[in-house]
């Protein structure tokens, strides 16, 4: 135990620091283990004593957080490619859904819809469509909402004798939308039903569930 300017004062170890360099250490720090490191300190090191030696100087620690410092992560070797985002549509719709409690499933047998899951009013039909088309003008995203279906009366093309034909009320009952910037659209089909495409302009906003992180 140690007595200075009549405050009886815990010292662990012998002070390593002047009042001047702690003084500075704590305006240029964001944080307690900012203040560690200007002090020659491990980053594990207790700040207990620092700071009762930091009141007891009258020094302003109301702007120094608990926070780490933070380890440096090295580049990893997986990148986004929003042009591939085609390919995770169902399974991140279903994660959507799943996040919110509701179960899904995934039909075995090809029809019009992608996934079927719970909702608060029963069961419903899901259409997973994905984006990164836009508008050249306004950067809007674009999305295609019908579906191929073969047509053997039909004119051949690079495709085969394929129709385009719109969802109806007894196949699909909501439309699923992420576009390229992951930014998801819950959207009934009684809004759009007929339309062979929309765009997802200020018209739909109130359907926009989520942003990117």
């Amino acid at each position: 135990m140690s007595e200075a300017g009549g405050i009886v004062e815990d010292v662990p170890n012998r002070r390593t620091y002047s009042d001047g360099q702690l003084a500075e250490a704590i305006r240029g720090s964001k944080n307690w283990a900012g203040v560690l490191k200007c002090l020659g300190k491990q980053r594990n090191y207790s700040t207990t004593h620092i700071r009762r030696v930091a009141e007891r100087l009258g020094l302003d620690i109301a702007h120094l957080s608990h926070s780490v410092l933070p380890v440096v992560a090295p580049p990893h070797e997986f990148k986004r490619a929003p042009h591939l985002t085609h390919r995770a549509g169902s399974s991140f719709a279903a994660a959507w859904f799943m996040e919110r409690g509701y179960t899904v499933s995934v039909p075995l047998e090809s029809v019009p819809y992608d996934l079927v899951t719970e909702s608060d009013g029963g069961l419903r039909r899901i259409q997973v469509k994905t984006t990164r088309s836009r508008e050249t003008q306004t950067g809007r995203y674009r999305v295609h909402l019908h579906r191929c279906i073969y047509d053997a009366s039909g004119v051949r093309n690079a495709h085969g004798q394929m129709r385009q034909v719109s969802y109806t009320s007894g196949e699909v009952d909501y439309f699923f939308i992420l576009t390229a910037s992951r930014h998801v659209y819950l959207i009934p089909l009684s809004v759009i039903a007929e339309k062979k495409y929309i765009v997802l302009d200020t018209k739909y906003s109130g359907f926009l569930q989520d942003g990117p992180p």
